[in-house]
């Protein structure tokens, strides 16, 4: 097993080796900093399928949200419950959750799909983390000048402050280290935070909950112990977040334009029905107005246009004191 890794890091060192002599132009030891910068995007490149059936994902679970609520609500079982009726609130959860399933496999939907990207860019992590923790000073199977050898010496601008490089930890690289932690743990809690704006809708309470406690926790957790992680790994860590938040910020403004319904305008335009107005276009008859109250007015001799209808078009007969009225008050066919 040891020599199936070694084999694994060996290839992890030689395609960022070759990185290294594309960017030989900023400087041969700044180069492998950039190395490990192209190298994280690269892999998230090669990720983008996965992005992308997240994406498709996103929409059907937008689809699925009256039906999700429907059972939700058909299966209701909450802190309540729980307290009250420990066996109701655990039958309540196990018919849920086989409904909610079901409901996924219709419609060919996996909530889970969000997390394939992560777990694929593992490795690399790993890999990454496992080159870069390699014993610099007193290595015996470390090759002078070797392609490992000059990658964990390269010295990567203000951030390798020692002669260690790369390997240098981020606890010992000063200001600059701290700097790069500290844009670590922002840049992941910016991440998290558009997860949770995207799965809110999705959640229960308790969920809400616990990914609350992630969004806060995590960074914090993971800034603690960054201090002694190589800055390498942290150049690693803070591109592939950055990118992270990019991807998602254009998948949650994909989701929101084409969440895969037609919206329907909030005065019920576009829904079929006619809006109400004021004017006859509303598809009734406007009823007269004038009720014959009589008097000096003329009102009881106006004609209406359903009375001059009536007369096939000709004027009503004259009434009264409506003799004396004008033509276009008698009636206008």
């Amino acid at each position: 097993m040891s020599d199936f890794w070694n084999s694994i890091k060996d290839l992890f060192v030689s395609a960022l080796d070759g990185l290294h002599s594309l960017f030989s132009f900023v400087g041969d030891e700044p180069a492998w900093g950039f190395a490990i910068i192209a190298l994280t995007l690269i892999v998230r490149i090669l990720l983008l399928p996965l992005a992308i059936k997240q994406t498709r994902s996103m929409r059907a679970m937008q689809q699925l949200q009256p039906k999700i609520k429907a059972i939700q609500k058909k299966y209701k079982a909450d802190r309540e419950m729980l307290k009250k009726d420990p066996e109701r609130y655990k039958a309540n959860r196990q018919k849920m959750n086989e409904e909610m399933t079901a409901l996924y496999q219709d419609a060919g939907v996996n909530p889970a799909g969000g997390c394939l990207p992560l777990l694929a860019q593992a490795p690399i992590f790993i890999a990454l983390f496992s080159v870069l923790r390699t014993p610099v000073e007193n290595n015996e199977n470390l090759v002078a000048g070797s392609a490992l050898d000059q990658l964990l010496r390269a010295d990567f601008y203000i951030f390798t402050p020692g002669p260690n490089g790369l390997s240098t930890a981020a606890s010992t690289a000063g200001i600059a280290g701290i700097a790069l932690i500290v844009l670590m743990a922002a840049s992941m809690f910016w991440s998290q935070r558009q997860m949770m704006s995207r799965t809110a809708a999705t959640a229960d309470g308790a969920q809400l909950q616990q990914q609350k406690i992630l969004m806060y926790v995590m960074p914090v957790f993971l800034a603690f112990i960054s201090f002694n992680f190589p800055i390498g790994v942290l150049l690693y860590w803070v591109t592939t977040n950055i990118w992270q938040i990019a991807q998602q910020a254009i998948i949650l403004h994909e989701v929101e334009e084409h969440p895969g319904a037609p919206a329907t305008d909030a005065k019920g335009a576009g829904s079929g029905k006619p809006s109400p107005s004021k004017g006859s276009g509303n598809g009734k008859a406007t009823p007269p107005k004038d009720k014959g109250k009589g008097g000096g007015k003329g009102s009881s001799g106006s004609s209406s246009r359903p009375a001059a209808q009536r007369n096939n078009g000709k004027p009503a007969p004259k009434k009264g004191a409506s003799d004396h009225l004008p033509r276009s008050r008698r009636g206008r066919g």
